[in-house]
């Protein structure tokens, strides 16, 4: 059977761990999702992109018909100073290239940053396909990957929004008392975290949900006053990918509002009401890209103008056609 090589950021390494970031499980399932259905003559072998490739990987990269690079923020501009694709060599990878082929997948840029360096372009070119066109999560990002020297390349939105066309990012269902709140850990702020608190115990009457899609998210909100003093209030999920899964299961009676952008997208997946609250590019760039509701996580007036149905961001609009053609470029490959 042919081989499909992922490069998949939700491994935390080679050996069975997932990536601390669960976001990253959720990015996965989508990607796999388009490479199940849509090319499922293959199958599908996962590489780690937080460790460096090693003899094992470097088989499994020469056997393969294509090499997909699964989504998540991995691309910046200085990779000497910050790379989420880790590699021990990287200079024996410019001259001596294992990888010289993988197609971006919803592939996003780390931050705002400067033009890239002379080296990070030369790193990107020599790794990534100029055969095939890459999808990228947002225009920023593709602004970006343009300015590497590379042309190839289409806004597909991150793989995944694809099932959220048309889809209202207004609150829609009133009468829900219950919030699933998420923060960041790596992006403090408690004055402003304090503050969204107080305004969600005084919105909502029942519970306040609180799932950790990252490691250090729940000693975050534990520093917090707002917390420390409703404890009653809240329920804390578990650091674990299927806390999430079965409370939109089991309950789907609330709300989403937080920081974390795919957590936010899990719900919306399901038919749950969501608000991100903006903390860096990749929301923000998504929110102008596809009219996701997202606003600026300081701007409280806004915040309680969703909660209490006076937003008026209208319906999710993804680039169709920039999907569609990215995806029959491997029809009948």
């Amino acid at each position: 059977m042919k081989k499909i090589v992922l490069f998949d950021p939700s491994m935390g390494d080679n050996n069975g761990s997932f990536s601390s970031n669960l976001g990253d499980i959720i990015i996965n399932d989508s990607v796999m999702q388009f490479l199940k259905s849509d090319l499922n003559d293959y199958e599908v072998v996962r590489i780690s992109t937080h460790v460096p490739i090693h003899s094992k990987e470097r088989s499994l990269i020469k056997g393969s018909e294509l090499i997909f690079v699964g989504g998540t923020n991995l691309l910046s501009s200085d990779i000497k100073v910050y790379n989420q694709w880790k590699s021990n060599y990287y200079n024996f990878l410019i001259n001596f290239p294992i990888v010289n082929n993988a197609i971006l997948f919803g592939v996003g840029w780390w931050q705002y940053q400067n033009s890239p360096t002379k080296y990070t372009r030369t790193f990107y070119k020599k790794l990534l396909s100029s055969n095939f066109n890459h999808s990228v999560r947002d225009s920023y990002a593709k602004n970006k990957v343009e300015e590497l020297g590379i042309s190839n390349c289409i806004n597909t939105s991150c793989p995944t929004t694809w099932s959220l066309n048309g889809m209202v990012s207004d609150r829609k269902k009133q009468d829900i008392n219950n919030v699933l709140l998420m923060l960041t850990d790596y992006h403090p702020n408690a004055e402003i975290d304090n503050k969204l608190i107080n305004i969600l115990l005084e919105k909502f009457s029942d519970k306040i949900f609180f799932f950790p899609q990252g490691k250090g998210d729940i000693d975050y909100i534990k520093s917090l006053k707002s917390y420390n003093e409703n404890r009653n209030r809240f329920v804390l999920l578990n650091h674990d990918i299927n806390d999430l899964n079965e409370l939109i299961k089991s309950n789907s009676d609330f709300v989403y509002i937080g920081t974390r952008l795919h957590g936010g997208v899990r719900c919306l997946q399901n038919g749950i009401s969501g608000l991100i609250l903006s903390n860096d590019n990749r929301s923000k760039e998504l929110g102008n890209d596809i009219n996701l509701a997202v606003i600026n996580r300081d701007d409280f007036s806004k915040i309680v103008d969703w909660i209490e149905f006076k937003s008026d961001f209208g319906r999710i609009s993804l680039p169709q056609k920039n999907i569609e053609n990215w995806k029959l470029q491997f029809v009948n490959k």
